[in-house]
């Protein structure tokens, strides 16, 4: 989707990101669009939360990264019992499902880059350093030195490192990163460095795919609370 003029042309599956203060965001999947509405599923909690006539901040990123910002009024809620609308699906049972109905706006903005949302994170991190001019061959090689940091800055596009070790600017930095069940291997560029009895380097991710960046994304998301 390269264009929003209306939320009227948002799609059934498209992924919705809502800001309510006090929550923070929330992940909502469209469910159905109508003339008079559209209905996103939404999590229990946050339905919970959530109270007719409120106005949200709605997120809509895509895949070639131009984000649309908008806002979201609740028109109403649903909440349909005892999974009657996954009758037959393992995975929900008995729980059950929750909506939320949002009056149209045409009052979109975008933006040609998504925004990038970051968590305070300690995520223990051990990596190694490799050559710009070497980075083709085998990263697993004999020659590998490991060192261990933290992220301490989790997004989905960039991170920031603290570690004892130094870095050579100019090279690649390799690691293997374990958050909330999901392993990532990142390779990263450093960006800027602030030295210190705990050196402190800003990282930008090479070569990642989409698929991992939304894993990133997710979790960042499901820490995200004020």
């Amino acid at each position: 989707m390269k264009q929003l003029a209306t939320t009227l042309d948002l799609k059934e599956d498209l992924v919705l990101r809502a800001y309510l203060k006090g929550y923070g965001y929330a992940r909502l999947v469209i469910a159905g669009v109508t003339r008079y509405f559209y209905l996103t599923d939404a999590p229990a909690d946050f339905h919970g939360m959530v109270q007719e006539g409120a106005v949200l901040l709605g997120y809509l990123w895509t895949q070639n990264s131009i984000s649309f910002e908008f806002t979201m009024e609740v028109a109403g809620k649903i909440t349909v019992p005892h999974g009657r609308l996954s009758a037959g699906n393992p995975d929900t049972g008995d729980a059950p499902e929750h909506f939320i109905a949002f009056i149209h706006t045409a009052d979109i903005s975008s933006t040609a880059e998504r925004k990038c949302l970051h968590a305070d994170v300690a995520l223990p991190f051990r990596f190694f350093t490799i050559a710009v001019p070497r980075s083709d061959r085998s990263f697993y090689t004999e020659e590998i030195q490991y060192l261990d940091g933290i992220i301490t800055m989790l997004g989905d596009r960039e991170a920031v490192l603290e570690t004892a070790e130094e870095i050579p600017l100019t090279g690649l930095v390799r690691g293997h990163l374990t958050f909330d069940g999901d392993d990532i291997d990142i390779t990263a560029r450093i960006t800027s460095v602030e030295s210190g009895a705990v050196n402190r380097y800003d990282i930008e991710y090479t070569g990642m795919s989409d698929r991992e960046r939304n894993r990133i994304l997710e979790y960042v998301f499901s820490i995200y609370r004020e």
